[in-house]
C-alpha cells in the first residue's frame, strides 16, 4: 500500500516537541 502524509507547517514546526523522528515514523506505521 502507498501513502502520502501531507504535513502542514505548523504540525511540522511543533512535531519535534512531541515526538522523535523514530517515534514519528512508528505513528505513521501505526496510520498505515
Amino acid at each position: 500500500m502507498e501513502a502520502l502524509f501531507v504535513e502542514l507547517p505548523p504540525f511540522e514546526r511543533h512535531r519535534a516537541e512531541y515526538l522523535t523522528d523514530d517515534e514519528f515514523r512508528e505513528f505513521q506505521q501505526m496510520l498505515l
